[in-house]
């Protein structure tokens, strides 16, 4: 897959999986168009995993319901040399 620093495999060395309940998968597709939208709907201008991270947050709000609240972290930008 394209999105670097996550995928099968990769458990970060902070990463307690102990609380974790589930993971959902996002490819590298949906990921980038993701990240896309977010720039150009709110000028949020964020890499790759970050879109994952958003498209993984949408979904799992579509599940909780609207009584609740999700939140997600981007700890990326789509910056290049």
């Amino acid at each position: 897959h394209l999105i670097s620093g996550i995928g099968a495999g990769v458990v970060p060395p902070l990463l307690n999986m102990d609380i974790v309940d589930r993971i959902i998968q996002v490819g590298s597709d949906l990921a980038r168009k993701t990240a896309e939208r977010l720039s150009l709907k709110e000028g949020i201008v964020a890499g790759m995993s970050s879109g994952a991270a958003l498209y993984a947050a949408l979904k799992y709000s579509l599940e909780l319901g609207r009584d609740r609240n999700v939140v997600v972290f981007f700890a990326d930008a789509a910056l290049e040399d």
